[in-house]
Protein backbone atom coordinates (compact mmCIF):
# COMPACT_ATOMS: atom_id res chain seq x y z
CA UNK A 1 0.00 0.00 0.00
CA UNK A 2 1.48 3.32 -1.08
CA UNK A 3 -0.69 6.13 0.23
CA UNK A 4 0.43 9.71 -0.01
CA UNK A 5 0.23 12.18 2.85
CA UNK A 6 -2.60 13.85 0.95
CA UNK A 7 -4.56 10.58 0.77
CA UNK A 8 -4.05 10.01 4.50
CA UNK A 9 -5.53 13.47 5.08
CA UNK A 10 -8.54 12.54 2.96
CA UNK A 11 -9.25 9.40 5.00
CA UNK A 12 -8.79 11.26 8.29
CA UNK A 13 -11.15 14.03 7.19
CA UNK A 14 -13.85 11.51 6.31
CA UNK A 15 -13.38 9.92 9.72
CA UNK A 16 -13.61 13.33 11.41
CA UNK A 17 -16.72 14.45 9.54
CA UNK A 18 -18.42 11.09 9.01
CA UNK A 19 -19.20 11.89 5.41
CA UNK A 20 -17.40 11.70 2.07
CA UNK A 21 -19.45 14.65 0.79
CA UNK A 22 -18.62 16.80 3.81
CA UNK A 23 -14.94 15.88 3.55
CA UNK A 24 -14.84 16.72 -0.16
CA UNK A 25 -16.37 20.12 0.56
CA UNK A 26 -13.99 20.74 3.47
CA UNK A 27 -10.92 19.82 1.40
CA UNK A 28 -12.17 21.39 -1.87
CA UNK A 29 -11.66 18.17 -3.83
CA UNK A 30 -13.88 15.70 -5.63
CA UNK A 31 -15.66 12.87 -3.87
CA UNK A 32 -14.06 10.48 -6.35
CA UNK A 33 -10.57 11.48 -5.13
CA UNK A 34 -11.57 10.70 -1.57
CA UNK A 35 -13.21 7.42 -2.53
CA UNK A 36 -10.08 6.39 -4.48
CA UNK A 37 -7.92 7.02 -1.39
CA UNK A 38 -10.30 5.01 0.80
CA UNK A 39 -10.40 2.15 -1.71
CA UNK A 40 -6.59 2.07 -1.93
CA UNK A 41 -6.22 2.07 1.86
CA UNK A 42 -8.84 -0.66 2.29
CA UNK A 43 -7.20 -2.82 -0.38
CA UNK A 44 -3.82 -2.45 1.29
CA UNK A 45 -5.23 -3.32 4.71
CA UNK A 46 -7.46 -6.09 3.50
CA UNK A 47 -10.24 -4.64 5.65
CA UNK A 48 -12.91 -1.96 5.43
CA UNK A 49 -12.17 1.40 7.01
CA UNK A 50 -15.73 2.69 6.75
CA UNK A 51 -19.17 1.17 6.57
CA UNK A 52 -21.27 3.11 4.09
CA UNK A 53 -24.70 4.17 5.28
CA UNK A 54 -26.96 5.24 2.40
CA UNK A 55 -28.04 8.87 2.78
CA UNK A 56 -26.37 9.09 6.22
CA UNK A 57 -22.64 9.16 5.54
CA UNK A 58 -20.20 6.61 6.87
CA UNK A 59 -19.32 5.01 10.17
CA UNK A 60 -15.79 3.96 11.01
CA UNK A 61 -15.03 0.28 11.60
CA UNK A 62 -12.71 -1.00 14.36
CA UNK A 63 -10.01 -1.60 11.73
CA UNK A 64 -10.66 1.90 10.45
CA UNK A 65 -10.19 3.33 13.93
CA UNK A 66 -6.76 1.72 14.12
CA UNK A 67 -5.86 2.93 10.63
CA UNK A 68 -6.96 6.50 11.34
CA UNK A 69 -5.09 6.55 14.66
CA UNK A 70 -1.89 5.51 12.86
CA UNK A 71 -2.56 7.97 10.02
CA UNK A 72 -2.96 10.82 12.49
CA UNK A 73 0.41 9.96 14.04
CA UNK A 74 2.03 9.96 10.60
CA UNK A 75 0.40 13.28 9.70
CA UNK A 76 1.54 14.84 12.96
CA UNK A 77 5.09 13.60 12.34
CA UNK A 78 5.02 14.92 8.78
CA UNK A 79 3.90 18.33 10.01
CA UNK A 80 6.61 18.36 12.67
CA UNK A 81 9.39 17.69 10.16
CA UNK A 82 8.20 20.16 7.49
Amino acid sequence: MNLTIRQLRYVCEVARLGSVLAASRSLYISQSSILAAITLAEAGMGARIFDRRPARGVSITPAGQRFVAAARIMLAAETEFN
